[in-house]
This record gives C-alpha cells, sequence and structure tokens, in this order.
C-alpha cells in the first residue's frame, strides 16, 4: 500500500441523480388525481412481458401519457428540470430543446414488485412520485459494477464501493437520472398504493 503523499482517490465516470420538489406540489397532484383515475378507467395496466414486473403499468399500453391535457403540468416540470440536469453534465442540448420521449403510469398495490430494467434509446429517465406511501416500495438504482463475475466483500459500504442505493422519494419529487442505470424496485408490502409516473427524455 503506498503512504506517498501525492496519493489520491478519484471519482471515475460518477452517476448523477437530479432531484427537485415541485414548488406546489399538493396542488400539482391533486389535478393529478383525476387525470390518473381516469387513465386507470381507460387503459390497460399489464405490464411489458420483457419485464419481471406485477404493477399496474401503461409502458406497453400507454407510453405517451404526456400528450394528454391533464399530464401538460407534469411534463412542464420534467421539461425544465431536464435542462437543468443538462446543465449539471455538460450534456448539449439540441435546437428543439429537451424532449419527452415516454411518460407512462406506474402503481405499485400490495405485493407488486419490479425487477431491474433500464431505458434504451434514451438520454435521461425520471420518476416522479405523486404520492409517497410509508413501509411501501423503494426505487433501487443498481451500480455498473453490480454486475461482478467475483463478489468483493467490504469491510465497509461507503458511496465509493456501494452496488445499489435506495432512493425514496416523498410527493412531488421528480428525480432525473442517466436512462442506462439499471434499477428496480422492492415488494411493496402495504396495503395504501404508490403512485408514479416515469418519463425518458432526449435532449
Amino acid at each position: 500500500m503506498s503512504t506517498s503523499p501525492d496519493t489520491e482517490t478519484l471519482l471515475l465516470f460518477p452517476s448523477i441523480l437530479h432531484v427537485t420538489r415541485h414548488m406546489d406540489a399538493d396542488a400539482l397532484n391533486a389535478a393529478l388525481k383525476s387525470e390518473i383515475q381516469a387513465v386507470r378507467n381507460e387503459v390497460d395496466g399489464t405490464p411489458p412481458k420483457e419485464l419481471a414486473c406485477t404493477l399496474y403499468s401503461t409502458m406497453a399500453s400507454a407510453p405517451d401519457l404526456h400528450r394528454r391535457a391533464g399530464f401538460e403540468a407534469v411534463a412542464s416540470f420534467v421539461t425544465e428540470e431536464a435542462h437543468s440536469y443538462a446543465d449539471a453534465m455538460d450534456y448539449v442540448v439540441s435546437g428543439n430543446g429537451a424532449e419527452i420521449q415516454g411518460c407512462w403510469l406506474n402503481i405499485m398495490g400490495p405485493g407488486n414488485s419490479c425487477d431491474l430494467f433500464n431505458d434504451t434509446n434514451s438520454v435521461v429517465s425520471g420518476v416522479y412520485f405523486v404520492n409517497a406511501v410509508a413501509g411501501g416500495a423503494r426505487l433501487q438504482f443498481h451500480a455498473p459494477s453490480a454486475d461482478e463475475m467475483i463478489i468483493i466483500q467490504k469491510s465497509e459500504v461507503t458511496e465509493l464501493n456501494a452496488a445499489q442505493i435506495f432512493f425514496n422519494g416523498e410527493a412531488g419529487d421528480l428525480v432525473l437520472f442517466p436512462s442506462y442505470l439499471m434499477r428496480s424496485w422492492t415488494l411493496h408490502d402495504v396495503p395504501d398504493e404508490q403512485v408514479l409516473l416515469l418519463f425518458t427524455v432526449l435532449l
């Protein structure tokens, strides 16, 4: 082990989670409630077969909810924050600006969960928490190093060596992250439903 005073530890390819809480989340979520109920009445919520999920999801049946008038306000919020994310990452945004590519509704009910997935053909992905449920499903991000063929024993789990982290969103939170990041949802083991809007964005 080197004892040189010139030794330093550098972060390599860090992943950025961009978290913003809507300034008027209560009003926004109240307005979304009736539109979300309308979607549930109109749209089949069978998740894609390729995803090991047991939740209600319009990912396969209606992945363009941002085009509905009732989702205009939250879509505008996502677009604005996508520009902030691009600024933080020094990404060049096209002349047309950030553009939502997909938006779908996920609802986690008792016994629901979702296995590993990510979003292809997209730059930024996001999750908007319409509500928050204590003790419910947790959003879990998985580091690329989690695919190690050899399990590395750690004397202490830190932000540098963690194979996964959890994000516990509150109502009105929007979390944006690189679309390539693998994530999953843990078991939702409470009676109340967790309502989420998911987005993919091109820059």
